[in-house]
């Protein structure tokens, strides 16, 4: 994919400390060698954001998308314009965001709705709103808890990965643009989020 180098990596606001509940630390025994949550089927299909700044929601949505299906067995495909539209007491929008900010919405809000009732526009538009949906994950799919984590290790890292796909911060600048893949980037790129993060994936 061909991406213009300007305005391809936006600010996210500080994504904020730890919410300091207490984790035990994870060695790295015991967990498979490899996890490929798209053979799987957990993982959607991968979205375009285009020039705008809203990783934040994309990730959030995508990390949603896959709890839901580890959890129901069900593909549901989100709404990632409604969170570009209605999260504004956490964020801004196209301009930059943060996936914690998305998840707290979510949380407020009760869940989000199916992408095909309110579709991505490329853009910023006034936030519509839709009545909730009794039965949560057939039309809404909801978040109850998350937790952020800094100063995060390897073995914990790995831990993480292998129950289910996750959302993480890396340090980007222009040179993301050019990355292939390979683990060593990206656990270099999130362990950076203790300094300051700039992308969502």
């Amino acid at each position: 994919m061909d991406w213009p180098k300007e305005g391809a990596v936006s600010p996210v606001k500080n994504q904020g400390p730890a919410d300091g509940s207490p984790l035990r630390e994870f060695g790295a025994d015991g967990l498979p060698i490899a996890v490929d949550w798209r053979k799987e089927g957990a993982v959607s299909p991968v979205t375009n954001q285009g020039p705008l700044g809203s990783c934040w929601a994309h990730c959030a949505r995508a990390g949603i998308e896959s709890v839901n299906y580890l959890v129901t067995g069900e593909r549901t495909l989100l709404s990632t314009q409604q969170l570009v539209d209605c999260n504004c007491m956490a964020n801004d929008g196209i301009r930059l965001g943060t996936v914690r900010g998305a998840f707290d919405y979510v949380i407020r809000n009760g869940g989000l709705v199916e992408a095909s009732k309110y579709p991505s526009v490329g853009g910023q538009n006034v936030c519509r709103r839709f009545r909730p949906v009794v039965a949560c994950f057939q039309s809404r799919a909801f978040v109850d808890l998350y937790r952020l984590r800094e100063n995060t290790t390897e073995e914990y890292l790995k831990w993480a990965v292998s129950k289910q796909p996750i959302c993480v911060m890396i340090l980007a600048d222009e040179e993301i643009i050019d990355y292939k893949g390979g683990y060593d980037f990206y656990l270099a790129a999130y362990i950076c989020y203790q300094v300051r993060s700039t992308y969502s994936v």
